[in-house]
């Protein structure tokens, strides 16, 4: 069994106190089987890494107000 992380630690605590919380790691690593969105010699997020966590925001935010939507990433200039 593997032990949880001190991420998980900290999202199961601050949902149990009724936080809501957005844990970006399963989009992220989602769209990682897409493409590249780490850059090569580090651990942050590159554009797409970026797309991807703004999407997820959005969506999220999206329920709660329904007029919001997500840019395409082929519409933003980079």
């Amino acid at each position: 069994l593997e032990k949880p992380s001190y991420t998980d630690l900290l999202i199961e605590r601050l949902r149990a106190e009724n936080v809501h919380v957005l844990d970006l790691r399963e989009r992220i690593m989602k769209a990682t089987n897409e493409e590249q969105v780490f850059y090569k010699t580090d651990s942050h997020w590159n554009y797409s890494g970026d797309y991807a966590a703004y999407k997820a925001v959005i969506d999220e935010i999206s329920a709660y107000e329904p007029t919001l939507s997500s840019t395409d990433f082929s519409d933003l200039k980079i």
